[in-house]
């Protein structure tokens, strides 16, 4: 008896520690608002865009015209929250963001390869477009 509850602990601890670690890898998923959607900012005369599918892929518009795509991973278990970039073409972008409420991030973007930023600056403010 004793070893079938030790048994029944260890799995409920396995199926605690992969249920956690699904929700980081998962895009999207959160217990509070989602990136998933359109978003657009204005930052210093033009017009950012993004959009971030539920399936990890995303795209980039810059006055709307296309400017990359490629596959995004969130961590929702830091904060601020991490998003990376990985561009179609091997680029990768490692940025930081906030949810100011449901249909308004923060996102402090960092310069191609560069470290993850730590702090927020002027970067942008991205509202959702279609929520």
């Amino acid at each position: 008896m004793k070893q079938k509850r030790t048994l029944f602990r260890l799995a409920i601890a396995v199926l605690v520690f992969v249920s956690v670690a699904c929700t980081c890898a998962i895009p999207g998923l959160s217990s509070g608002p989602s990136i998933v959607g359109n978003w657009e900012a204005n930052y210093r005369g033009d017009r950012i865009g993004f959009v971030f599918e539920s399936d990890g892929d995303f795209s980039i518009l810059i006055n709307g015209s296309s400017a990359g795509q490629g596959r995004y991973t969130v961590n929702y278990a830091t904060t601020p929250y991490q998003l990376d970039l990985l561009y179609d073409d091997g680029v990768h972008v490692y940025t930081i963001f906030e949810f100011t409420d449901s249909n308004t991030m923060h996102l402090e973007n960092a310069s191609i390869d560069a470290p993850r930023p730590t702090t927020f600056s002027d970067y942008g403010v991205f509202r959702r477009i279609n929520p």
